[in-house]
């Protein structure tokens, strides 16, 4: 992954209301994952079986960037769940954003929501323009250790 090239997915755009973070991804349904996770890469996952990434969706309604994270087992407000994404502005990689939650506690910008192993957030994310995709990652932490990161994924508009 760190000197491979790096496959190009699409961002799946999606009607307003399409999309609602309530834990519940049947209306995910026709969104490809854009990275699919071994389990159990990062370590034990008897330490924590909610901080293993298994599979990552990205999805755009032209006002909200949407993830869901899927973990190997029910998401836990014990793990912190974080998102990095870095534009594609005109070509370019913009400065990265990130966004670190925890299920069940209250996000200052993010609508978040966590039920059994799906984790799904939303980020206000209005067109700009020149926005071509973004490059998008995720990571689990514990309090103090690292649990597991996914890999990349380069999603383009076109």
């Amino acid at each position: 992954e760190l000197f491979g090239e790096l496959p190009t997915g699409r961002l799946a755009v999606v009607s307003p209301g399409t999309i609602r973070v309530d834990g519940d991804p049947s209306d995910w349904d026709g969104v490809a994952p854009v990275t699919v996770e071994p389990v159990q890469d990062q370590g034990p996952v008897d330490l924590a079986p909610a901080a293993d990434i298994t599979r990552a969706y990205v999805a755009w309604d032209g006002e909200h960037l949407f993830v869901r994270l899927d973990a190997l087992r029910r998401v836990s407000s014990a793990v912190k769940y974080q998102i990095y994404i870095h534009p594609l502005i005109n070509g370019k990689v913009a400065p990265p954003r990130t966004f670190a939650l925890r299920p069940g506690r209250r996000h200052r910008e993010l609508e978040a929501r966590a039920a059994g192993r799906c984790l799904e957030v939303a980020i206000p994310w209005p067109a700009r323009p020149g926005f071509e995709g973004l490059m998008i990652g995720a990571a689990t932490r514990s309090r103090v250790y690292p649990l597991d990161r996914s890999a990349w994924a380069m999603v383009s508009r076109q």
